[in-house]
């Protein structure tokens, strides 16, 4: 039976890779969260207004 030369060796890479990737995501995922954390405008809480309901702006 043949097997190909530095095979082990490079399924061993791959499985590094892979297990960097996820500490990685689950090291960095929440420190992106807090650095890049969204703050909703005035008008995004939860409230659906639109520029027909609030009408037209008033000149004085």
């Amino acid at each position: 039976m043949r097997t190909w030369p530095g095979a082990g060796e490079t399924m061993a890479d791959m499985l590094t890779m892979i297990i960097n990737a996820l500490v990685q995501f689950w090291v960095f995922s929440p420190i992106f969260k807090v650095i890049f954390r969204q703050v909703p405008e005035e008008g995004e809480k939860g409230e659906e207004t639109s520029d027909v309901e609030a009408g037209p702006a008033k000149a004085n």
